[in-house]
């Protein structure tokens, strides 16, 4: 069965495939894409079609065949192990390069293939596959539709005609310009389904809660060739010391107990990471780890309730850890696609703990280049059509110019050394930033402890009363270290009687919800749960 809005979708995915040889679907992770496609290689298989399914890893292959089998979809695996074909099925699943590598030796390997759905298209590798298979229908799904890289035009400054390769134009050479790149070239419409705010409102994905870290000096950074950062200059903005003690006493005050996720730029920052929390419960998964040490580490996160990993890469296959409370993004990117993964690692609902939200900590400037992982304003449509950005002239290789000190002459500041004699330039003094202030800076404002969705979460999991009074307790601190209230204003507002104002008015709201459910357990009085709640406060600031 599927939900009413993953409905609409197939049924618009299949309403655009009549009238296009190839159509995008757009799904946000945890909106259920993949039983989103299985429903629809389900009824291709049932009407007699034969469907090529494309992966772009080796151990994608098995997980899909296993996702097909629990939606009653027989299918044939295809590897770089296996010469021939079975043929027992009408659906074929297969690792995107042993496609193509069959398909350019044999054009008839894989016979009459009437649809190819391919699974992560922002990637761009199935597109050579694609042209194998002219005749056949495609559906490329992705949570995210769009690329980072840049493509190139030339423009006429003059009459501003465009021309796709150099050439004169009104008496001189036209000028190289970029623009965006798109999925449109590929692709010829996209179905856009259910948000990720809609996923947040129907309770399939929980909210973040972000907070922007100012001090990390990002103006630095450069970029490479694929059009983000480079990690050469991720190291030098995200490795200073006293960037990374900042990172440490955030953890330490908002997130220490807690299940956290640390991204990084570079394994040279994630060392260095590791040795910082060397007094915590971290750990690192990178390429330093072999395979059987990464399943190592994954069970030992799975299983951890205060671990800290610090990963460069990404969680993909084999990765599915529900009860994650806190990601913090120590790096920055241009790539959109990225950020929307690394953050919606936290977003995943469970039943493991209590978690109606999780924390976010940007440290990159990347809700300011992306938005919000929730923004509600993104539109993937404009995004597939246009891209993120705007058209510009690449003039900045000749105006960015240094001056030779041997022989004096500009030369282009991309090249290594001096164009004219070869002379290696001088390297630059280091700025040092004195005194700048570290300041956590809530990006929204966190949401008080609702009493309903505790209520909810206590039954779900078969507990009481007490235990949901325990869980309101462990909120309401959570507010303290979110808004980081010092010691100074905690004493300061409980002198002046401000702070019991303010926590009685908390938690009556929930007491009331709480005693009035059919939570078991017996009633607590408003007074002795108001007491012990401010001896948990008490309790956190004396240490």
């Amino acid at each position: 069965m599927l939900y009413p809005y993953q409905q609409t979708f197939v049924d618009n995915i299949l309403i655009k495939l009549k009238n296009n040889q190839r159509v995008l679907a757009q799904l946000p992770t945890g909106a259920g894409k993949t039983h989103s496609f299985c429903h629809i290689i389900n009824k291709a298989d049932q009407a007699g079609k034969r469907v090529l399914v494309l992966v772009h890893r080796d151990e994608l292959v098995g997980q899909t065949i296993r996702s097909l089998n629990k939606h009653g979809v027989i299918s044939e695996s295809l590897t770089s192990k296996k010469r021939k074909l079975k043929h027992h099925t009408n659906c074929i699943v297969a690792m995107v390069e042993t496609a193509y590598n069959r398909l350019s030796k044999d054009s008839l390997f894989l016979r009459n293939i009437d649809v190819v759905i391919a699974d992560e298209v922002h990637i761009q590798v199935f597109e050579k596959v694609y042209n194998l298979l002219p005749n056949s229908k495609v559906i490329g799904f992705t949570a995210t539709p769009v690329i980072l890289k840049r493509s190139t035009f030339y423009k006429c400054d003059i009459c501003n005609t465009r021309y796709e390769e150099l050439m004169s134009c009104c008496g001189s050479e036209v000028m190289e310009w970029t623009e965006p790149g798109t999925l449109k070239n590929q692709y010829d419409d996209i179905v856009v389904g259910i948000g990720i705010d809609e996923l947040i409102e129907k309770n399939k994905l929980v909210r973040e809660i972000s907070l922007i870290r100012k001090g990390v000096d990002t103006s630095k950074l450069k970029t490479d060739k694929s059009g983000d950062y480079t990690e050469k200059s991720q190291n030098h903005a995200f490795g200073a010391s006293e960037s990374i003690q900042a990172l440490v006493s955030d953890y330490e005050k908002i997130c220490k107990g807690k299940k956290v996720m640390i991204f990084t730029g570079s394994t040279k920052v994630n060392a260095l990471l590791e040795d910082a929390f060397n007094n915590y419960n971290a750990r690192i998964f990178d390429t330093v780890n072999s395979s059987e040490k990464r399943t190592e580490v994954v069970d030992w996160f799975k299983s951890e309730r205060d671990a800290i990993l610090i990963s460069t890469g990404i969680f993909t296959a084999g990765f599915d850890c529900t009860d994650v409370e806190v990601i913090i993004m120590y790096r920055a990117t241009k790539s959109l696609a990225l950020y929307i993964q690394i953050v919606g690692r936290g977003a995943r609902v469970t039943d493991k703990i209590f978690k109606d939200s999780f924390l976010f900590l940007d440290y990159g400037d990347n809700i300011a280049t992306h938005g919000e992982f929730s923004d509600p304003t993104r539109d993937w449509e404009q995004i597939f059509y246009k891209g993120i950005g705007k058209p510009k002239p690449k003039r900045e290789a000749l105006e960015r110019v240094e001056q030779c000190e041997n022989c004096g002459i500009l030369y282009p500041a991309s090249l290594s050394k001096c164009s004219n004699c070869g002379e290696m330039p001088k390297p630059k003094k280091k700025r040092v930033q004195k005194g700048k202030e570290y300041i956590l800076e809530p990006l929204r404002p966190m949401p008080p402890p609702s009493g309903k969705l505790i209520v909810e979460y206590c039954k779900s999991q078969g507990m009481g009363v007490n235990f949901a009074f325990k869980v309101l307790s462990q909120r309401i601190l959570d507010l303290f270290k979110y808004y980081s209230v010092t010691l100074k204003a905690y004493n300061s507002a409980k002198e002046s009687g401000e702070l019991d104002q303010k926590i009685d008015r908390i938690i009556q709201k929930s007491y009331f919800t709480i005693i009035r459910s059919d939570l078991e357990g017996k009633n607590r009085k408003l007074k002795s749960i108001i007491k012990l709640i401010k001896e948990k406060l008490d309790r956190y600031y004396e240490n």
